[in-house]
């Protein structure tokens, strides 16, 4: 497999875990909501405290308490060696892609902030100007960023292929002169 045909795969993956998870929700509660953009301001590392919460769900006769709910998918994608690229003259290494859990640790210099902020604000959507492709269908947007010294923490949430792109084209036009990507979850 190619690093596109596993960028592809991850995303499949987790989509079809995705809108098994919000139709299972969505039958538990009155009311509800998936992808629902939230605000966690005491998060420090999420970038602008915005996080995209894979359900929200509200009982009837409790209107005014909203479940938040993550999905923690049972499959993954499983590389049996990691992949090693190049985007540019930046080495890229795969080690692991899980759709919802991408860690890419990466050595580009300075402060990412300025550079991060376009690529957020168009696939975070912050004002939730995008619709679905699909009625019903994913909206096509990352679920959280965080940003740590020496990495991003990622939840592509439903996002196209595009974002995960051209993120590693950022970091790669930011200096970075080698990336790693990983899950953070330990491996069932």
């Amino acid at each position: 497999m190619n690093g596109n045909e596993v960028v592809e795969l991850a995303r499949r993956t987790y989509l079809e875990e995705l809108a098994q998870f919000v139709v299972r929700q969505a039958g538990r509660f009155s009311r509800g909501l998936p992808e629902a953009a939230t605000m966690r301001s005491q998060n420090l590392a999420l970038f602008g405290g915005h996080y995209r919460v894979d359900f929200i769900g509200q009982a009837q006769g409790a209107e005014d308490k909203a479940l938040p709910l993550d999905l923690v998918p049972d499959r993954r994608v499983r590389l049996d060696t990691p992949l090693d690229g190049v985007s540019g003259a930046m080495k890229v290494r795969v080690e692991q892609l899980v759709w919802d859990d991408v860690e890419i640790s990466h050595d580009a210099p300075g402060d990412l902030s300025a550079a991060l902020g376009p690529w957020f604000a168009h696939w975070y959507d912050p004002d939730e100007k995008r619709k679905p492709a699909q009625a019903g269908g994913p909206v096509d947007v990352i679920h959280s960023l965080g940003v740590y010294p020496g990495k991003l923490l990622v939840d592509f949430g439903s996002a196209s292929p595009s974002a995960f792109w051209a993120l590693v084209a950022l970091l790669r036009d930011a200096g970075a002169g080698a990336i790693t990507i990983r899950e953070t979850r330990a491996a069932n």
